[in-house]
């Protein structure tokens, strides 16, 4: 465990579950005094969680994040792998981020399965209010599970025409051709 662990408040609700108001950098990401880019919204209940000013229960840390328990889990052992400085969606966090978050989450998916002894694990993003998003900071869930879980993550079958669908990877397919050219 990390020095700075500390338990789960057993009332308190920390989830910071607000939705976001803005994709924009809150003011409170600038030092006070110097208006330095502190990277930390001192509005936001997950970056006090990763500066250690409010309670968390830390699994890992290291200087990008952090990973702790979920205090509204959907299974026991459900983790959170946060970034350390304030994202409100994934698509702000920057690639060498992105690229350290996802190597902690392959490594705390093999610890679930051996400290658990679970079978599985579900990884999820929910980014945005449309997908799910419920705090305002970008964040991965990993969620052991087993058979039988009880735990319904499933995505319905739809029919959409096929020129819905084409459509619809054609406007990608140009996005994607914008954002690599640049």
């Amino acid at each position: 465990m990390p020095k700075n662990h500390v338990s789960l408040p057993d009332q308190e609700d920390h989830t910071g579950r607000q939705e976001p108001a803005s994709l924009q950098p809150s003011p409170s990401l600038q030092d006070k005094d110097t208006g330095a880019e502190t990277g930390i919204d001192k509005e936001c209940v997950f970056c006090q969680i990763a500066a250690g000013t409010i309670p968390g229960h830390l699994i890992f840390e290291d200087n990008l994040c952090v990973v702790l328990l979920d205090i509204h889990p959907a299974n026991p052992g459900h983790l959170l792998i946060i970034p350390k400085k304030h994202y409100p969606i994934m698509p702000l966090v920057p690639d060498s981020v992105v690229h350290h978050l996802f190597s902690v989450v392959q490594k705390m998916s093999k610890a679930l399965l051996h400290a658990l002894s679970s079978e599985g694990a579900t990884i999820l993003i929910a980014n945005g209010k449309s997908a799910g998003q419920k705090a305002p900071h970008a964040m991965i869930h990993l969620i052991p599970r087993k058979e039988g879980d009880g735990l319904a993550l499933s995505l319905p079958v739809r029919d959409f025409p096929p020129e819905v669908l084409q459509a619809a990877g054609e406007k990608i397919y140009q996005e994607v051709q914008k954002k690599l050219s640049t």
